[in-house]
């Protein structure tokens, strides 16, 4: 149960009492039982929201809410990456990048480029991909 706990506190922000011990190899068995929870409570947060909001403003609020319920532990780690990788430098050069706690300019670019596409082609992906689920709660 305490690798569970740690496996929850450092994926999310989530209070569940005092820190338990930092136990990487112990952890990582129940990273998907984590993300399991964590889906399980954006798909309440968003059943709630639907009630109160138009889909696409739920959709943002569904967004804001993973990020912050994980503080935004993956779009920091795209950041991290397209940084690194992105700027073609020697390997120990871009490792150094990774490690560091600023964001550059590519790792602006990567964490924000796809919710602004997403935004933008929705319109024009819908008609084709929408079929019989266009009528679904669910779809935006």
């Amino acid at each position: 149960m305490n690798r569970l706990t740690a496996a929850i506190q450092f994926l999310t922000l989530l209070p569940l009492g005092k820190p338990v011990s930092y136990d990487p190899k112990g952890m990582v068995p129940f990273f998907p039982i984590v993300g399991l929870m964590i889906g399980a409570f954006v798909s309440m947060f968003d059943h709630g929201a639907l009630y109160l909001w138009p889909k696409p403003v739920t959709a943002v609020l569904d967004v804001v809410f993973l990020v912050v319920i994980t503080a935004a532990f993956h779009l920091d780690g795209l950041g991290d990456i397209a940084d690194g990788l992105m700027g073609h430098r020697s390997r120990d050069k871009a490792l150094e990048i990774m490690k560091d706690s600023r964001i550059g300019v590519m790792g602006i670019a990567d964490s924000t480029g796809p919710f602004i596409f997403f935004r933008m082609e929705r319109p024009l992906v819908k008609p084709f991909f929408c079929g019989e689920y266009c009528g679904h709660p669910y779809v935006l």
